[in-house]
């Protein structure tokens, strides 16, 4: 096997066929005990030398126990024991009964071999010595080694008197080979440097290596780092002959990187003087066994050091070990006088007959015994209780009993600590009794009540009946109230619980009752710090909670009456006048925010100083006399600016349980709009009568139900009679032809459903110059909740005068309208003649022109190298004028072109009208590094080739007037104008929608003071050397947005850019 390889199951039984054959024809006597099932196998040599009492193969572990002499059994099997316990390896020398009776003297040997922490199997050998007969050393070779080995290694013969070593040695050399590998032991020879010479199987599977890879290796390979010194030291003690053999604990390290802890059995190998020193080592795995024996030494100290005392007492009635506690409390100067005291001797005679009788024989019969019992101090004298736990100890393999383990705690610390304690409750229970304060104390986890003083049982509605019943039982009516949850919470954490004025219902006088306590839950605890209770003290405040309930709703009432009432209110304390409360009303009469709340009214509203306030308020507080104000005034600063208010208000003094004056309530209702209205009433009336009396107004009133009139002397003027007006003489003066024109619609007024309203024009007859008059009546008919007509009111107006004053302007209008009409036809003519004569002008302008630039052009082709450099310069400014001029006459041409016609407007969409001008202009934007942002654009009823000619004359600007080396970019921008924004322009139609654009741009600019001019025609603001151009491009671009009934304008400083505004509108 190499690594961490494991053998096969079918390995391992391979091995164990032939270990178990190397050990039947071996002269050892070899055995095994299977710890698991107790069974014994022995070898053939074992069953020869001392025979087979049954014919069992594999006899039990009793049966080999029967057969060691009775003085030897019991220190054999206590060793024995012990060595399966604890792990390791196992020696004795005794006596050995053979199958005829007689008994031979015998060293025995063995090993425990662990299986996952615990021994499972022990194997070794017996060797008879009753002749103390020992081996010799044998010829020199391989033979001697081998036999040597096989005798440290605990595989010796038994040696007869007779002393047949060389037959012996002979028969062992035949199978040493197969007892060797498949040992169940590690078997290591080396030299004396600690070098492999041989290795077998079950020492390469300790450490996880093959044999084969240990060949040739050493020791000092796997031994622990920490190990080499001492085993290397205690190697060559063994070799000079300072230690017959080696037996020593070491730490391996496995293949896996573990750590192994091995048993090495070590014996020196005596060779012939001119050969290498050999050693032979038996290594046993025993990683658990010093696992094991570690925790057994805490588990001996943890013991040892025990506050209680542990002891072992054998069969024979003396005790074999008593810890350090024990010999203290029992007074034994030393071990040795604790082994020779009988058990007697620790207890009275009257309390060891109990001991006898009882603790014993119970132990004996049920295999433990716990209870209290007295034990006495040996120096002293002293009996004292103990509380004792006794078990008995068995033997593991026979089931027979061998010792009694007991572990006893002295009761007089806990009897003392009982006692105090019942003498600290008693006093307790008094203190709680006699206490002028409610006490209840709860014991245990079910809140047993355990005392209750006169108070607490008055409290909860009892009597002293419930003591010892639970709290539950007691008071059942707290159940889901919260209570036994605090309670189990304290018993629990042991962290106390304050309430404070908490509503509990209780039963008392015969019912169901409210009441309010402040109480504390604490915990009890014992002496060890143990919770085992629950102290309540409590005092009961219901009449204080009522009362302050009382208080704070009365106050509460108070506040949600002023934060709520409908008019403006406040409260105002002490002399000093602090705003302790104002709701929303009076807040908004302030213009404050509640940040006023706290303060000083006069820091909070200082444009009162000056005012009359502050003196009534100071009035009111010192005499308790309430003040009223009706319509005063008051300057407030509102909205960031002083304001005049008008109010009705009151200042009412607020008096304490004394009666003392605290407080000032100040109740205001803003009456600003009614006094304002009623002076505004007043002066409508006069500017009413005024302008009756101006109209010449007459109103009147009708009841229908009592057929009354009441009108103004007017009418009686208008009609001509000197008696009161009724509804009959009116009609009666009505002029017959709009008689029955009046009546109908009179009569339809009176129908809820028109609404009531009458207006109409007829004509009165006075009644005594039977002079006509042309009236005007407005008049309203009103109804009652049942839909009937029972008043008419109304005013009528003599338009007589404004009749034919009318009459006569309509004469005028229609005859200036044809005079209009006919200078409309004129100008529409001269408009046309107009754009024929700037067509032709144009044309025949351009004729000479295309002559001038054509024979300039033929001059330079053919002749320019005929003229002078002055010449030539006289050429180039022939050119460039010709072609001045060529430009002019085409803007001039279009300039004429543009006129006031609407007829081909069209849905232009603006974004795409620019983007198709700034592809226009791309080779000129590339060359000046120039750009065009363009925003969401408006679009709206227009002319396109005329938008087109707005914008390429507006970008055309930009890209003219550039400041050196900047890059020009031009903004295009777009909004709706708001109706707000719409009345700045006054010249604009309201009742339709606009559409504000802007070109912005990062140019020259200009001075504001010609923003004016720069719309004029051929007008120009820099010289022509500098900017090229002819003048006309501006004033086009006016004369297109006038022609769609807009606005242009322009922004600008110098140095600057310049922004143009143009307003279009979205409809027509």
């Amino acid at each position: 096997m190499t690594d961490n390889q494991k053998p096969t199951n079918k390995e391992l039984t391979a091995a164990g066929k032939r270990f178990v054959h190397g050990a039947d024809v071996s002269p050892a006597c070899l055995w095994e005990w299977d710890l698991r099932t107790n069974q014994i196998w022995q070898s053939e040599r074992f069953r020869q030398v001392f025979g087979q009492p049954t014919s069992k193969d594999s006899p039990e572990a009793a049966a080999w126990h029967d057969r060691i002499h009775p003085d030897d059994k019991e220190s054999v099997t206590r060793h024995l024991l012990h060595v399966v316990e604890q792990g390791g390896e196992w020696a004795a020398e005794y006596r050995f009964r053979r199958v005829d009776g007689s008994y031979a003297h015998v060293y025995g040997q063995g090993y425990t071999m662990p299986d996952t922490g615990k021994a499972t199997r022990m194997t070794g050998y017996l060797t008879e010595v009753s002749g103390r007969v020992q081996p010799q050393p044998a010829a020199p070779g391989s033979d001697q080694d081998w036999a040597m080995a096989l005798e440290s290694a605990g595989t010796v013969q038994a040696i007869p008197a007779e002393r047949r070593h060389s037959q012996t040695l002979r028969e062992i050399e035949k199978h040493l080979p197969t007892a060797f590998d498949n040992a169940v032991v590690g078997i290591v020879v080396t030299t004396t440097g600690g070098k492999f010479i041989q290795i077998n199987q079950a020492f390469g599977y300790m450490i996880g290596y093959s044999p084969e890879e240990l060949v040739n290796g050493s020791f000092s390979q796997v031994i622990h780092p920490d190990d080499q010194d001492r085993y290397q030291k205690q190697l060559t003690e063994l070799m000079t002959g300072g230690l017959t053999s080696l037996v020593t604990q070491i730490r391996c390290l496995h293949r896996a990187g573990s750590v192994v802890w091995i048993s090495l059995h070590t014996t020196r190998i005596h060779t012939e003087p001119d050969r290498e020193q050999r050693v032979f080592s038996i290594v046993q795995d025993v990683t658990q066994d010093v696992a094991t024996r570690d925790a057994q030494q805490k588990m001996l100290t943890l013991v040892d050091n025990s506050v209680e005392l542990m002891s072992v007492l054998e069969m024979d009635g003396k005790n074999s070990y008593i810890n350090k506690a024990g010999l203290a409390m029992l007074g034994f100067d030393s071990e040795q006088q604790m082994r020779d005291t009988p058990i007697e001797q620790l207890h009275a005679p009257e309390h060891f007959l109990f001991v006898e009788q009882q603790v014993l024989p119970s132990v004996m019969s049920t295999g433990r015994w716990s209870g209290e019992m007295l034990v006495r101090h040996l120096k002293t004298g002293e009996i004292f209780p103990v509380f004792n736990n006794t078990i008995r100890i068995d033997d593991p393999y026979t089931g027979h009993p061998l010792a009694i383990g007991a572990v006893m705690r002295d009761m007089r610390p806990e009897m003392a600590a009982q006692q105090a304690l019942v003498e600290s409750e008693a006093r307790f229970r008094n203190m709680i009794m006699q206490s002028p304060l409610a006490i209840g104390l709860l014991r245990g986890e079910n809140l047993v009540i355990e005392s209750a003083n006169e108070l607490i049982l008055s409290l909860w509605g009892k009597t002293d009946t419930i003591i010892g019943q639970s709290l539950l039982t007691a008071l059942p009516e707290i159940q889901g109230q919260g209570f036994v949850e605090l309670l189990e919470s304290v018993y629990q954490t042991g962290q106390p619980y304050y309430g404070y004025e908490t509503l509990a219902r209780l039963h008392r006088n015969g019912q169901l009752e409210d009441a309010y306590f402040n109480f504390v839950y604490a915990p009890v605890r014992e002496n060890e710090g143990a919770i085992n209770g629950v102290m309540v003290v409590a005092t009961e405040v219901t009449a204080q909670v009522q009362a302050k309930k009382e208080l704070e709703e009365s106050e509460k009432r108070f506040r949600n009456l002023v934060l709520d009432a409908p008019m403006a209110t406040a409260v105002y304390t002490g002399r000093d006048m602090v705003i302790q409360l104002a709701n929303d009303a009076m807040l908004k009469l302030w213009g404050k925010g509640a940040s006023v709340i706290g303060k000083k009214l006069r820091d909070a509203l200082p444009e009162l100083d000056g005012q009359p306030f502050y003196d009534l308020l100071n009035t009111v507080y010192t005499t308790g006399v309430a003040y009223q104000g009706t319509e005063d005034r008051a300057d407030l600063v509102v909205d960031g600016k002083l304001q005049t208010f008008y109010f009705n208000f009151t200042y009412k003094p607020l008096r304490d349980a004394e009666g003392h004056v605290y407080a000032i309530l100040n109740m205001a209702v803003d009456i600003t709009y009614q006094v304002t209205a009623k002076q505004q009433f007043q002066e409508a009336q006069e500017s009413l009568r005024e302008a009756v009396d101006l109209a010449e107004l007459a109103p009147w009133t009708t009841n229908l139900l009592t057929g009354e009139m009441i009108c103004s002397e007017r009418v009686n003027n208008w009609l001509g009679v000197s008696e009161r007006i009724t509804p009959e003489i009116v009609g009666r003066c009505i002029h017959e032809k709009d008689q029955a024109r009046v009546n109908r619609i009179a009569q339809a007024a009176m129908n809820p459903s028109s609404g009531g309203k009458m207006e109409l024009e007829y004509t009165v007859v006075h009644q005594q110059t039977q002079e006509e008059r042309i009236l005007r009546t407005q008049a309203r008919v009103l109804f009652t909740e049942q839909g009937l007509p029972y008043l008419i009111r109304g005013t009528s107006q003599d338009i007589t005068a404004h009749r034919i004053t009318e009459q006569a302007l309509e004469k005028q209008v229609q005859l200036r309208t044809e005079e209009l009409i006919k200078s409309n036809s004129q100008l529409k003519q001269s408009n046309q003649e107009l754009e024929r004569y700037a067509y032709v002008a144009s044309h025949d302008l351009q004729e000479p022109l295309r002559k001038i630039q054509m024979y300039s052009s033929l001059i330079r082709e053919r002749y320019l190298q005929d003229i002078s450099s002055e010449g030539r310069n006289h050429l180039i400014k022939i050119e460039e004028s010709a072609n001045r001029m060529s430009v002019l006459i085409k803007n001039i041409l279009d300039f004429s072109r543009i006129n006031h016609e609407s007829g081909f407007l069209n849905h232009v969409d603006l974004h795409e009208v620019v983007e198709d001008v700034v592809r226009d202009f791309d080779l000129l934007l590339t060359q000046k590094n120039g750009r065009v942002d363009v925003g969401e654009l408006c679009a709206i009823p227009a002319i396109p080739l005329q938008m087109t000619q707005l914008f390429y004359n507006l970008i055309a600007n930009s890209l003219k007037f550039t400041q050196e080396g900047v890059p020009p970019v031009i903004t295009i921008a777009s909004q709706v104008l708001t109706a707000q924004e719409l009345r700045a322009h006054e010249k604009l139609n309201p009742r339709i929608p606009y559409c504000k654009l802007s070109v912005s741009d990062n140019g020259i600019g200009f001075n504001p003071a010609f923003v004016d001019k720069i719309f004029g025609l051929f007008q120009r603001l820099h010289h022509q050397q500098q900017y090229e151009g002819t003048g006309i491009g501006l004033s086009l671009c006016q004369r297109i947005v006038f022609n769609h009934q807009g606005e242009i304008w322009a922004e600008s400083e110098e140095g600057k850019g310049a922004t143009f505004h143009i307003i279009l509108p979205m409809s027509r």
